[in-house]
């Protein structure tokens, strides 16, 4: 009778102990979540900061030796065809070369640049204060077209030679992005390429494209150091009222358009030492590992080249899984 109790009591324990390793097995098999792949259309990109301004602007020069008499205007204001925007005074040097050798042109750049020693030999007795220049025409400037006041170049007493620029007239429908990229992202930018631009100041995200790519590079400084740039600019279709000259604005670019592409999200990927990226492609119960080749990166995740294919189920916790390791599935998503 002993005999048998002993023999229960152990086939009892027995039964125990593997039911609790196959209760332990059970619970260290790796739960996880898996991210069905699918192809889609995906963007190449580049992103780039810019800054609005008005477009086409047309310059007013000056058509003489003239000295700025009076600004009727302001940057920004909205003028019409016609209307009176500076007052000048167009004076004449030869009068008042009696008694020495210097040229018209020596007077002229000796009072630009308040050297008023070269006037001892002259009949000043009609400079007033140093701001004065001998009195001539008065010359009214009337804005040539209706538009915006852009810019303006002067200010008022600045003695100015022929040809100088004074003030820039610009349509308000003709505002426009000037945005500088990298050196290294320029051979991506085409003229025509589709634009979206966004700003904190903007009420709306506007649309447009690139209109002209700059021959020329810079360097800038930044946060980060010194950057080489090159000049892009850009149009806005149907600008609103909230878009401003001046205003800052952050430019994505669409460069090429990939259709049929795989996208895995970022957290599905991972590499080993030498920098491989690879993938776990779930395969009736187990973590299959799989080498993969990457592409463009974009705002969900990687489009991926090769090494997987459409409608496999691939891995999310690509960090708690091992190769040919059994895994149980609690849910599923489609990457898109």
């Amino acid at each position: 009778m002993k005999k048998y109790i002993i023999l229960g009591v152990t086939l009892i324990a027995f039964l125990g102990i593997i039911v609790f390793i196959g209760s332990t097995v059970k619970s260290s098999i790796p739960t996880i979540t898996l991210t069905k792949i699918t192809s889609s259309e995906i963007d190449n990109t580049v992103t780039s900061n810019g800054k609005v301004e008005f477009g086409n602007a047309y310059n007013i020069r000056a058509t003489g030796n003239m000295q700025v008499s009076e600004i009727l205007v302001r940057e920004g204001e909205k003028v019409s065809k016609g209307q009176a925007i500076v007052i000048l005074t167009e004076y004449n040097t030869s009068q008042h070369n009696q008694t020495t050798n210097l040229s018209q042109q020596d007077l002229y750049n000796a009072i630009k640049n308040r050297d008023y020693s070269v006037l001892k030999n002259y009949n000043t007795s009609s400079l007033q204060s140093v701001n004065a220049i001998p009195q001539g025409t008065i010359v009214t400037v009337y804005a040539p077209i209706s538009g915006v006041i852009s810019n303006i170049h002067v200010s008022v007493n600045d003695i100015v030679a022929k040809g100088s620029l004074l003030l820039s007239i610009s349509s308000n429908a003709q505002l426009q992005v000037r945005m500088s990229v990298s050196e290294s992202k320029i051979a991506e930018i085409k003229v025509g390429q589709s634009v979206e631009i966004s700003g904190a100041g903007l009420l709306h995200i506007y649309h447009g494209n690139v209109m002209q790519i700059g021959n020329v590079a810079k360097q800038t400084t930044t946060t980060l150091g010194k950057d080489t740039i090159v000049e892009v600019v850009v149009s806005i279709k149907n600008p609103g009222s909230d878009i401003k000259s001046g205003f800052n604005t952050k430019c994505v670019v669409t460069t090429s358009k990939i259709k049929n592409a795989l996208l895995v999200p970022y957290d599905c990927v991972d590499a080993d030492d030498d920098g491989n990226e690879f993938v776990y492609v779930y395969n009736n119960g187990t973590a299959s590992k799989k080498m993969i080749k990457t592409g463009i990166e974009c705002d969900s995740g990687f489009q991926v080249i090769s090494g997987i294919t459409k409608n496999d189920s691939i891995i999310s916790e690509v960090d708690k899984v091992n190769n040919d390791e059994t895994v149980k599935v609690t849910d599923s998503v489609v990457s898109r």
